[in-house]
């Protein structure tokens, strides 16, 4: 396990006690998590364990339902040999298991369980769905932020942003330069026509303006611009 998953692993431990996970899906969970986690590798300690707070917390409610679930999975089926006990064939197949090599028998208790495979699955489904919305959703935040203040050019961005599926970080970010971009060329074409600049003002911008003087011609400027 990497160090992200080690600091999911001791987080998640005392929180899942209770669910009865032993060692080998608990690491599997972990890992899950940490694959998930978006803060980037030089985060602040305090900024990681946040996010993977944040992340177990999420997960919680469906990591005890697939426990409800699994437990309920291993009950009907130790329920459905108990009603074959009187079945003839049992007792061939009986017969036929106790004859296998410890060396196969090994082999079978290495596997994975059938219903833990199924409810591995499901969780894995449900934890990838609730990670998506929330990198959604930070995503989103930060795009607002740029977009502030910058009427229907802001609008149509995140509009056609909703629209839009990113398979990692790296394609999100190219996208948010392109728009970083578009603003900026935006921007300038307003002030090549003399119109104020969209978004958040620059710091400092405020004093600048307040600074600023409108330039009259004179009466000879504007004759002389006249003859060109």
């Amino acid at each position: 396990m990497n160090k992200r998953q080690r600091k999911v692993l001791s987080m998640l431990k005392p929180k899942v006690k209770a669910f009865g996970f032993n060692q080998k899906e608990l690491k599997g969970l972990a890992a899950k998590i940490a694959e998930n986690l978006t803060s980037e590798e030089n985060a602040s300690e305090e900024d990681v364990d946040a996010e993977i707070e944040a992340a177990i917390e999420a997960a919680l409610p469906v990591l005890e339902l697939g426990r409800s679930y699994a437990n309920r999975v291993i009950n009907d089926s130790r329920n459905g040999n108990e009603d074959n006990d009187d079945d003839e064939d049992n007792d061939d197949e009986s017969k036929s298991k106790s004859n296998k090599s410890p060396k196969a028998k090994q082999k079978k208790s290495d596997e994975e369980p059938e219903w833990f495979k199924t409810y591995r699955e499901t969780m894995e489904k449900k934890l990838e769905t609730l990670t998506g919305e929330r990198i959604a959703d930070t995503r989103r935040a930060k795009l607002e932020k740029l977009l502030k203040d910058t009427g229907t050019f802001g609008i149509r961005t995140l509009k056609s942003f909703s629209k839009m599926k990113f398979e990692n970080d790296e394609e999100f970010d190219e996208f948010f330069s392109e728009v970083e971009e578009d603003l900026n060329t935006f921007n300038q074409e307003r002030a090549n026509a003399g119109l104020g600049k969209l978004g958040a003002p620059a710091i400092g911008s405020g004093s600048e303006k307040k600074d600023e003087k409108t330039e009259v011609l004179s009466e000879d400027e504007i004759k002389a611009i006249a003859r060109m």
